[in-house]
């Protein structure tokens, strides 16, 4: 019996120490994944903090008061630190911002325009989705339709915030925004924004003359030692019989020669308004941007690019596409006042590297102002 108890003690004690070894291998186990967590925190946070020191050297290099930042004619450009820059201790990070303006506005694009990207009954949604009315077009829906989803949620009926808005769009997939467009690796979602604008001021920050209602007396003191007594007449007698909806109209004013119109372009305006939203920058906009613009067919888009690259500068003014060979002035008429060369809103994404390969990446759209001939830049949009 004796005999049978000591058994019996011994397989109790093996049993007692099995799990003592697992509760222990457990611990171990346990203390050595939270430590690899705890280390792989602060390795991406040290890369986050990486990241974020781009987005300064890039916001820097914004307001600078040496050199005006410009976007030139390049589709984007890239910051990185110098070589030996110590204050890092060893992190590093690629800062790379693109111009909102070199994109399509999902927000103020007309239904043609959209159409070069979606198909009619997403257009018919997207306008739904940012009308301030409950009627859905064709093809389209309103607050019926998302209502009855799982889960529910009701129809915007307002501008978009952000392009990832589009995904609570009826019609509207990852895939489709992630689709891409060109063997250069964009996608479709890199061709849409909701931020792009630019000021109704010329080249010099004056604000622009309205050609529609300016008198004569003011065409010919702005105007006057560029244009003859006869031709300010000819604007008038024009305007007067078919007003307006682009400076780019001139071309129809008889006797009024292109290089004229050209000259004076970026002078004029016919609106009132001191913002003008959703305007395509020729100096950045890729051929697919272009393309939605009326008037800008794939040919035309690409005469534009190819321009811009041989001259090695960007375009002074939208005035300047009237001189590039494969742009007619029929093309220049509808597509001109959808135009700009000029930038104002930013896309800037950062990522940082620690030294053991980590990376974390910060993403903002940063808007540049100016306000007394001092530049500042205002946060839009943030995410990391």
């Amino acid at each position: 019996m004796a005999r049978k108890h000591r058994g019996i003690a011994l397989i109790t004690a093996i049993w007692v120490l099995a799990v003592l070894v697992i509760l222990v291998g457990g611990f171990a186990a346990m203390v050595h994944s939270d430590t690899e967590i705890a280390r792989n925190f602060g390795e991406v946070t040290r890369a986050r903090w990486a990241a974020r020191a781009g987005l300064q050297v890039a916001e820097a290099a914004m307001v600078s008061p040496d050199t005006p930042f410009t976007m030139g004619s390049a589709s984007s450009v890239t910051f990185t630190p110098e070589d030996g820059d110590d204050t890092l201790a060893g992190m590093a990070y690629q800062t790379i911002v693109t111009d909102e303006a070199g994109r399509l506005n999902i927000n103020t694009a007309t239904p043609t325009m959209l159409s070069v990207f979606f198909p009619s009954d997403v257009v018919d949604s997207i306008i739904d989705w940012r009308d301030t009315d409950d009627t859905p077009g064709p093809d389209g829906a309103e607050d019926d339709y998302y209502m009855s989803l799982t889960p529910p949620y009701h129809c915007k009926n307002a501008p978009f915030a952000t392009v990832g808005e589009l995904l609570l769009v009826k019609g509207i997939t990852q895939a489709m925004l992630d689709a891409p467009v060109n063997d250069q690796g964009l996608t479709l979602k890199d061709l849409l924004t909701v931020s792009s604008h630019d000021t109704n001021t010329d080249a010099s920050g004056n604000p622009r003359i309205n050609i529609q209602t300016a008198t004569k007396d003011q065409l010919t003191s702005a105007f006057g030692t560029a244009l003859t007594t006869q031709e300010i007449s000819a604007i008038i007698t024009q305007r007067t019989s078919a007003a307006f909806t682009s400076p780019a109209d001139l071309l129809k004013v008889p006797g009024l020669a292109k290089e004229k119109v050209a000259q004076l372009y970026d002078r004029l305006t016919t609106s009132d308004a001191t913002d003008l939203p959703g305007l395509v920058n020729i100096n950045t906009a890729p051929v697919e941007a272009l393309e939605a613009v009326p008037g800008l067919d794939a040919d035309t888009a690409q005469a534009i690019v190819a321009a811009r690259t041989a001259q090695g500068t960007p375009f002074s003014d939208v005035g300047a596409l009237l001189s590039v060979d494969g742009v007619s002035d029929t093309a220049f008429e509808q597509a001109a006042g959808l135009l700009t060369t000029r930038s104002t809103t930013y896309h800037v994404a950062s990522t940082g590297q620690d030294t053991d390969g980590l990376t974390a990446t910060v993403t903002c759209i940063v808007e540049l102002e100016t306000t007394g001939g001092t530049r500042s830049t205002r946060t839009l949009y943030w995410r990391e």
